[in-house]
């Protein structure tokens, strides 16, 4: 009897390594079949990979993007820039204080002068459910407000972030506005739409958007750290800093 429960112990342990085998075997063609994909980034230590299948020469962006977390797949429509700076970001942590990592992944959208746009996906490990993430710029809308106080040589400009106000000058600003080719471009508010980052730190999600007073010119930084609430990460903290250019 013995020899016989030794015997079913070590069929079932041979069943089980084939089983792995096969899934390695298996999910190497299946990378091995797809003759434009290209690696962007990955964990290999946690079978984490992430690639565009649409990568024929010459596209600054890719628009077919597979994500296999230990075998398990799923396809997006994602924009990702295709240079080699700006590879998608791989990060395990828990973010939703579950007692879970999570995989947070942040692309970048564009780059270019004055310009970098990213996106944040963050999925479930274990089932690839997609946590979602409150939009920064919205949350910018809501609960931000600017004013640009402009007269003959100075210039001020005026930051309320839900209630608390703070007002903005310095020597390189009233410069940069005295300039006679730059003082029609002076708008009435700062403009939040080409410098969104991500950054993930102590296992919280944060969003840094620059505030632009003209063409690029970033005059401030306004940071979103996010909270896990209501399923989904939302604004717990809103602050802002003054960019190194414009600091006296």
């Amino acid at each position: 009897m013995r020899r016989y429960k030794m015997v079913i112990i070590s069929v079932i342990i041979l069943l089980l390594i084939n089983n792995i085998m096969h899934s390695k075997v298996s999910y190497a063609l299946d990378i091995a079949n797809s003759k434009n994909q290209v690696l962007l980034s990955e964990i290999p230590n946690e079978e984490i990979y992430l690639y565009a299948l649409d990568s024929d020469e010459g596209k600054s962006v890719y628009e077919d993007i597979l994500l296999n977390v230990k075998g398990k797949k799923k396809r997006f429509n994602w924009i990702v820039d295709s240079g080699l700076s700006f590879r998608p970001e791989l990060i395990l942590t828990d973010i939703n204080n579950d007692g879970k990592k999570e995989l947070v992944i942040i692309i970048t959208t564009g780059h270019g002068t004055g310009i970098n746009t990213q996106e944040v996906h963050i999925f479930k490990e274990e089932t690839l459910e997609e946590i979602k993430v409150q939009n920064p710029f919205d949350i910018i809308s809501k609960n931000v407000k600017t004013k640009v106080y402009k007269d003959e040589n100075s210039v001020k400009v005026y930051i309320n972030i839900n209630g608390k106000e703070s007002v903005i000058s310095s020597k390189k600003l009233n410069e940069l506005y005295n300039d006679q080719n730059n003082k029609k471009n002076f708008g009435d508010t700062l403009f939040f739409r080409d410098f969104l980052i991500y950054e993930v730190y102590n296992e919280k999600l944060k969003a840094i958007v620059g505030g632009d007073i003209f063409f690029w010119n970033y005059l401030v930084n306004i940071k979103i750290e996010y909270k896990f609430e209501s399923n989904m990460l939302v604004v717990d903290k809103i602050y802002f800093d003054v960019t190194e250019y414009f600091k006296d």
